[in-house]
């Protein structure tokens, strides 16, 4: 295989015709209304919101629902209209614009928790509280490492409840 035959094998994104773009579409999308606006307003969206939840992973940067939410009212903005009324209730396609929001939101809401619950466990990502804890669980060890058996014992039985001291015949 020659190189020109190795990227012949990859499709070109720049020769990428409009036909072909067009029969991506939902077949509510028209160009004949503001259909077609409002779902490209959906994906630009979409596509802003992933990349702020790809860079950001605690949970403080999710105070604001609107950082990982696609309201209709931004969908309304981004497509050049005024109020979200226009394109969300008083339209045949509604519905189903509705239902392309409705399913991108919770795609990003299943993104935003992954994130959350795949957090690096790295000293720089942990919380002050975290930190904390894992310090004095450090000291705790070390402490604990430096003692003698016999020391360990000693330790442990003093903080045997009193009626299994008993049953060990210690009490």
């Amino acid at each position: 295989m020659t190189d020109l035959d190795y990227f012949d094998q990859f499709d070109d994104e720049g020769t990428e015709d409009s036909a072909s773009k067009r029969d991506s579409l939902p077949d509510w999308v028209s160009n004949s209304n503001s259909s077609l606006a409002a779902y490209q307003a959906i994906q630009s969206l979409y596509k802003e919101k992933m990349q702020y939840i790809r860079g950001h992973s605690k949970k403080s940067h999710y105070t604001k629902k609107g950082s990982y939410h696609i309201s209709k009212s931004e969908v309304a903005r981004a497509a050049g209209l005024a109020k979200p009324n226009a394109i969300f209730h008083s339209v045949d396609y509604a519905s189903k614009l509705t239902k392309e929001l409705n399913d991108k939101n919770a795609l990003l809401v299943a993104s935003k928790e992954k994130i959350l619950l795949s957090r690096s466990s790295s000293i720089k990502d942990l919380s002050k509280k975290e930190l904390q804890s894992e310090l004095r669980g450090r000291d705790r060890y070390k402490e604990i490492s430096e003692l003698k058996a016999d020391e360990i014992v000693d330790l442990t039985l003093k903080r045997l409840p009193l009626d299994v001291k008993r049953q060990l015949y210690l009490a």
